[in-house]
């Protein structure tokens, strides 16, 4: 895909070939009555251009957006309102390409974490199957999230139609596909969980493991948490259930014992798909958005911990006193917001406030050592935020 953001409008796939090596060589075609619809939007005349050369029409809106950067935003809302005031959105229209770039981008991010031996092409054509109609795009997001239309829209739907994707190629086989090792736990019966730790432990510990895939499961079930909003106190509460039973852990023992259920479930029932919540390897940083469940990835956008470690102890050693200490209560000590406020003499509200600037300026640090696939620097939202907060610990607990 080329750098020009108008593209996902008026590309759509031409071919697609998978190669011996797992490479995907994916081609695309111009839709002429796209691009048309565009030029009307833009109020530019398209007279000369042809239709069906799609560089030529690469060329010509990245000129046009290079001249007036601000048309973006005009184009995008205009074929948005377009769109919402059609009685039935036609399936050729520049909203059905939008969403099968976006799936094409879904599938070519899902297909990197599957192992090669398992890849086929089967299963890409099921990845790249729409998932996602016009209608349902425009009737299930809702613009005020985001308020860069273009940012907001293609977060919703890459979202949904991950979802949809991964929901599907469960219900046809593949279980845990997509899923962290949390997931996997949530969603195991009893039954699995208990075979796949007898590969592993003997059946007097097996017990206990089940004991805290009850308490796990049942905590979720009843807070309607997912595994990926799972916090600090979250894990304190499921502790405090779990030293009930007689166990004494520490939260990161607790952590560390679903984390390993889950992997052996996925060693045991051999799904098709790494998992997604490796933090350990590397950070990836995404668009601005404020959607749930949204992967933060970005192509070639990622540090080794080793580097992202080096940029926090210069960002530790450039705090005042007061933000060292509380950054240090908070990931060092593990301590919850109002227990800072009680020790620094501050209100709850100051604590979290200050907490929230000092991590966007950690991500600012982060994103200035990122390299920016497609001319685009990487933008804060909630994951990278979350993901910064899980960093930080990570940082203090690495003796």
């Amino acid at each position: 895909m080329p750098l020009n953001p108008l593209s996902i409008f008026y590309h759509v796939l031409d071919r697609w070939q998978l190669h011996l090596s797992g490479y995907v060589d994916i081609s695309y075609k111009c839709d002429p009555n796209a691009v048309r619809t565009i030029g009307k939007s833009a109020n530019v005349d398209l007279a000369g251009i042809s239709l069906v050369n799609i560089d030529r029409v690469n060329t010509y809106f990245e000129q046009l957006l290079i001249a007036d950067p601000d048309l973006l935003s005009t184009i995008v809302d205009s074929l948005y309102q377009i769109a919402i005031i059609q009685q039935a959105p036609i399936r050729d229209n520049c909203w059905f390409n939008f969403i099968g770039a976006m799936t094409i981008k879904v599938a070519t991010h899902t297909w990197k974490k599957i192992p090669q031996p398992q890849q086929c092409e089967e299963l890409f054509e099921q990845l790249i199957a729409p998932s996602l109609s016009v209608e349902s795009l425009l009737t299930g997001f809702n613009p005020q999230y985001q308020s860069n239309l273009l940012v907001g829209l293609q977060a919703w739907t890459y979202t949904v139609i991950r979802n949809n994707s991964f929901a599907n190629l469960r219900s046809n086989g593949n279980a845990y596909f997509g899923l962290s090792n949390f997931g996997i736990v949530t969603r195991s019966s009893y039954k699995t969980i208990k075979m796949a730790l007898l590969n592993r432990f003997a059946p007097s510990e097996v017990e206990a493991y089940i004991s805290i895939c009850k308490v796990f499961k049942s905590y979720l079930s009843r807070s309607s948490i997912s595994t990926d909003r799972l916090e600090l106190n979250n894990w304190e509460d499921i502790l405090v259930e779990v030293r009930v039973r007689s166990m004494t852990l520490s939260v990161k023992e607790l952590r560390d014992r679903v984390e390993l259920i889950g992997s052996l479930i996925r060693k045991y029932d051999s799904p098709i798909i790494q998992p997604y919540d490796d933090t350990n390897q590397s950070i990836f940083i995404d668009d601005d958005i404020n959607f749930a469940s949204l992967e933060p990835e970005i192509e070639g956008a990622k540090l080794g911990l080793a580097d992202l470690f080096a940029i926090i102890d210069r960002f530790i050693s450039s705090l005042s006193a007061e933000s060292r200490h509380i950054i240090q209560l908070r990931h060092q000590q593990k301590l919850k917001h109002k227990d800072i406020a009680a020790i620094v003499s501050r209100d709850q509200p100051y604590i979290s406030k200050h907490l929230g600037k000092l991590y966007l300026k950690l991500l600012d640090l982060i994103h200035a050592q990122l390299s920016h696939p497609d001319g685009y620097e990487s933008q804060k939202n909630s994951q990278a935020l979350k993901a910064t907060e899980e960093l930080l610990s990570q940082y203090f607990d690495r003796d």
